[in-house]
């Protein structure tokens, strides 16, 4: 009986998990660069159960929810903006937050401050390979080229610093994009010639549809759980009442 609780209670703790992410994704889908989270489920025994059938192990087990973050590019889309940039295959560009630390982001929607700097949607400075991307108004139009190299009418001002992360899983979700879990090396490696698209940027990969669709099923799942508990509930007072007898 209390395996059956334990059981229901367990995919209902992952079936929470599985609608933040669900919901987060949801509400994330028209930023650009964004990444989705995907939620796994697996199966773990329960206090070193041993069994040999096949049924025995279903009523054996409890299920655990994993998140993860979806590093699949979303879809690249045209605008009119010179400064938009977006990464055709693998690669992160790199920002400066105001406190000197490095994150790393797909989203290449890019605009000038007040001083000429190339910053992103936050204010956060866009990296060159070496040091700083700052234009004159008065110099002509800005181009970007497809392996970074940033020039302003006949004048090359800088390459864009695209970076390659080996370690994805050693990275966290923070304000316009990823930053490094501390203490980890996320094995940040320089793109020397990186695919690059001037006047796009990457969408995000949301699904919008098939979100809504988890939402259903994580609706339905949750409510049959639920039931499943008080279901048992309900048999724990009965039997504790015919006991007390």
């Amino acid at each position: 009986m209390y395996s059956g609780i334990y059981q229901s209670s367990a995919a209902m703790t992952g079936l929470e998990k599985w609608q933040t992410a669900t919901t987060q994704n949801i509400s994330a889908a028209g930023v650009s660069g964004y990444k989705k989270t995907d939620t796994s489920f697996s199966a773990q025994a329960q206090g070193g159960i041993r069994t040999g059938d096949f049924a025995g192990l279903l009523r054996t087990q409890t299920v655990s929810a994993q998140n993860s973050i979806s590093f699949t590019q979303g879809q690249l889309t045209q605008t009119d903006n010179p400064l938009s940039v977006a990464i055709d295959g693998e690669g992160f560009f790199e920002l400066e937050r105001p406190d000197g630390s490095i994150i790393y982001s797909r989203d290449g929607l890019f605009s000038l401050s007040e001083n000429g700097e190339l910053m992103d949607r936050n204010g956060y400075r866009v990296l060159p390979t070496a040091g700083t991307i700052r234009f004159n108004p008065e110099d002509g139009p800005v181009s970007i080229g497809p392996e970074g190299m940033i020039s302003q009418g006949d004048t090359a001002v800088a390459k864009l610093s695209v970076v390659r992360i080996a370690n994805k899983e050693n990275l966290a979700r923070v304000t316009g994009g990823f930053a490094e879990v501390d203490g980890t090396d996320v094995g940040r490696e320089t793109i020397e010639t990186p695919r690059l698209l001037q006047g796009y940027y990457e969408a995000s990969n949301v699904n919008p549809i098939e979100e809504m669709i988890n939402l259903i099923q994580v609706s339905r799942a949750y409510q049959t759980n639920s039931k499943i508990v008080q279901s048992f509930d309900q048999l724990q007072g009965k039997v504790t009442q015919n006991l007390a007898v």
